[in-house]
């Protein structure tokens, strides 16, 4: 699922819980719940190539999908906040670190393919994660995260 995605639900979480560190961790592992969902991501290629390779090929491409989606985030995030009535509160701020930081960890993972803390935390990514993105269509794998996001959004609203 892409952040804007995972931020939602960490402003959702964070709205209804207001405890920081309980939003935290409902953010986090909201994060593993809804990448069980059936969904599509911009998947890179990686058979044949190391990540030393991959970095070289497609960092460009990979740290201008990182600015687009977090931007796409965060206009997601302010016009949520904008409707509550607790401005910025910290349980949602905290609910949005919990969502998206097993993406990190595993954006982390990536470019240090060596730490054996990143590697563990991205074989559970993973493991958890909807195994059958080449499966599912580029249209039916978006609408998913679509409809995802007007669930998550609509009780915000």
């Amino acid at each position: 699922m892409y952040l804007t995605i995972h931020a939602a639900a960490g402003v959702l979480i964070g709205s209804y819980i207001d405890n920081s560190f309980v939003s935290f961790l409902l953010g986090f592992f909201s994060h593993y719940f809804l990448d069980m969902l059936p969904h599509r991501d911009g998947n890179i290629p990686k058979a044949g190539h190391t990540p030393k390779s991959l970095r070289k090929m497609y960092f460009n491409k990979i740290i201008g999908l990182i600015y687009f989606d977090i931007s796409l985030a965060i206009i997601v995030a302010g016009a949520l906040l904008t409707n509550h009535v607790n401005f910025l509160a910290h349980p949602i701020l905290w609910g949005m670190v919990g969502s998206v930081l097993p993406d990190v960890f595993q954006a982390g993972s990536f470019f240090r393919p060596k730490s054996r803390v990143l590697k563990k935390l991205n074989e559970f990514h993973n493991f958890l994660h909807y195994p059958n993105q080449n499966q599912i269509s580029l249209v039916l794998g978006n609408l998913t995260q679509l409809l995802t996001l007007i669930i998550l959004v609509h009780p915000l609203v």
